[in-house]
């Protein structure tokens, strides 16, 4: 849209369905999304003003392969930029395969410790493409090596989110491997501490490009997703563009739940909220975010995926509803 098109009237209405899988391949299990009677979405795509934003491909988000399933962050950050662009995993295999990542200024400061410091890395363990990559890593830790670190120390998160329950014992054994041949360099290389994803950082989340235009609008997201549909969706920037046309609501998500015991999570209140501000008509666009495909997806139980995907689709009822009443 150019800065001078109008919108005659009609504000426009993101809603992001996180984890929404819309067709069925041969062989598969059939998952809680296609399972669940979420008639009023699939009405909705069959509306000409509705439509099935894929997120997987590199070519759709930038992530660096074809069976790459990305995430809820990059397919944010594609949306909100409205534009391909190379995303954080894909250019840290370049900065890794160029050694570009080792000529930053970033690097070079931590470098002076090498001599006789200790450099601490900490993140995620697993291959599971979405959060983390065990090759990256495997990589930094030789590149280091290379350039000077004398002493290492790992402190990792273990997964079971991203990939299998369990299989925290493998990439731990991978990296014992790296370890030792490190060491056999004079390198002392540790794994110094250790934790789970949902324990240590990402039970809950506490919580750019510039737009040719500025809309007047609001985003209604629950916490476990509110920094998406801000932070990310803005392009990894934090705050308001312009705190005088923007209005963000944060609805606070269940504290010490787990999401398949409360699957239906916030989503009535954030379909409530949305559709009061469209029909407020005090903003241009308006942007939801419906989190329950994901966020009770990833728990691996079925039944309560059902439940919290037909929560989801009631909200889109509610929504459509309101939409199409205002639209008439």
């Amino acid at each position: 849209m150019e800065e001078d098109e109008e919108l005659n009237g009609y504000p426009i209405f993101f809603l992001v369905w996180i984890s929404w899988r819309q067709e069925e391949e041969e062989g598969e299990e059939m998952l809680g999304m296609l399972a669940a009677r979420a008639q009023h979405r699939g009405r909705l795509s069959e509306r000409r003003s509705g439509g099935l934003n894929r997120g997987k491909e590199k070519a759709t988000i930038g992530t660096p392969y074809d069976d790459d399933m990305g995430n809820s962050e990059v397919g944010h950050n594609a949306l909100g930029a409205g534009r391909i662009y190379a995303q954080g995993a894909k250019l840290v295999d370049l900065a890794l395969e160029t050694g570009k990542i080792y000529e930053g200024e970033g690097f070079k400061y931590i470098q002076q410790c090498f001599e006789n410091g200790t450099l601490h890395l900490i993140g995620l363990l697993s291959d599971g493409g979405v959060h983390s990559r065990l090759n990256q890593l495997q990589l930094l830790l030789k590149g280091c090596a290379e350039h000077g670190a004398k002493r290492i120390r790992v402190n990792i998160l273990t997964d079971g989110r991203d990939v299998v329950d369990g299989t925290s014992v493998k990439f731990a054994e991978i990296l014992e491997n790296d370890r030792a041949q490190l060491r056999e360099q004079g390198v002392d290389a540790q794994i110094a501490s250790g934790g789970g994803r949902m324990y240590v950082t990402m039970d809950r989340y506490e919580v750019g490009f510039d737009l040719c235009f500025m809309l007047k609008g609001e985003e209604v997201h629950e916490t476990v997703k509110f920094g998406h549909v801000t932070f990310f969706w803005n392009g990894n920037r934090s705050g308001y563009f312009n705190p005088e046309v923007e209005e963000y609501v944060e609805i606070p998500s269940d504290v010490g739940i787990s999401f398949n015991v409360q699957p239906k999570m916030k989503v009535s209140e954030i379909a409530e909220k949305a559709r009061d501000a469209i029909l407020s008509r005090k903003f241009d666009q308006v942007h939801v975010n419906i989190p329950n495909g994901d966020m009770v997806g990833h728990t691996g139980d079925s039944q309560a995926t059902i439940v919290g995907c037909e929560a989801g689709d009631e909200a889109v009822k509610l929504l459509s509803f309101e939409i199409l009443a205002f639209l008439l």
